[in-house]
């Protein structure tokens, strides 16, 4: 019999690190479990003083069989989480999510990782999107996926970690991510993948929350991106004092969040 998609779709380590996100987790893993796909999540906390945890455990008993969740404590920091995930993955393809995203259907996960199979890619990235749909995060995250296009044009990667998909071998022999960055860890790990391999941008869009954006302003945070852009460009790295750049620490997501993702 002809394999099902499901069958054909490799299996995914999925790493999510957390830091105080008992709001917003449960709509990620939520959304994972609909995505009905061979996988491995495992949430790595950087020791939350909120319900982060707890919140967690109890969609453990949803993923069975070739399907797992874990949750595992480390050291605070997004670089030395995500790296920590990584290092107890299991699978070929890396998949860090932050956990304020969400998957919006089982198709564009499957779409998602089939896509990035096919193509032989080493690090990638779908569409990021603002869930909370206006006007001004529409045309800022236009701006980016115009600025991600012109970076491949040069056989380079700009490639968020909030929804990056890599191959386990690839992340390993670069070292993951650098964690004496305080921002732009992400880009500078995307640009490194992109001299190992083929990056790719991929036909997906996959929401995510402009909590960031809403709490700090847009004008703030897109100044922080860009000097981040800029300075992993031109000198390969960010001084921690020269940016501000806060882990965690967001309140309950609106009800049109949840209504919307």
């Amino acid at each position: 019999m002809p394999k099902t998609v499901r069958e054909k779709l490799p299996a995914v380590s999925i790493i999510v690190p957390t830091l105080n996100e008992e709001h917003y987790l449960p709509l990620l893993l939520d959304s994972l479990v609909r995505a009905d796909a061979s996988m491995e999540i495992i949430v790595v906390d950087g020791n939350s003083t909120d319900g982060t945890v707890r919140a967690a455990r109890k969609f453990v008993p949803q993923f069975s069989g070739d399907r797992s969740l874990r949750i595992v404590s480390s050291e605070r920091g997004i670089s030395v989480q995500r790296n920590y995930g990584a290092a107890l993955a299991k699978h070929a393809f890396l998949l860090f999510l932050d956990a304020d995203v969400v998957i919006p259907s089982a198709a564009a996960y499957e779409k998602f990782v089939s896509e990035f199979a096919v193509g032989g890619y080493a690090v990638a990235s779908p569409l990021i999107v603002g869930i909370e749909r206006h006007l001004v995060s529409d045309v800022v995250y236009a701006g980016f996926h115009l600025l991600q296009r012109m970076y491949l044009l040069f056989g380079k990667a700009y490639f968020p970690g909030a929804c990056m998909l890599t191959r386990k071998d690839v992340f390993e022999a670069l070292g993951g991510f650098d964690t004496s960055h305080h921002v732009a860890e992400d880009l500078e790990y995307s640009l490194k993948a992109a001299r190992s391999g083929r990056p790719g941008l991929l036909g997906v869009r996959i929401p995510t929350s402009t909590r960031r954006f809403k709490r700090h302003g847009y004008m703030s945070v897109c100044k922080t991106y860009i000097t981040g852009a800029l300075r992993v460009m031109f000198t390969g790295r960010i001084p921690r004092e020269h940016q501000s750049y806060p882990f965690g620490e967001y309140p309950k997501p609106a009800p049109s969040w949840k209504r919307n993702r």
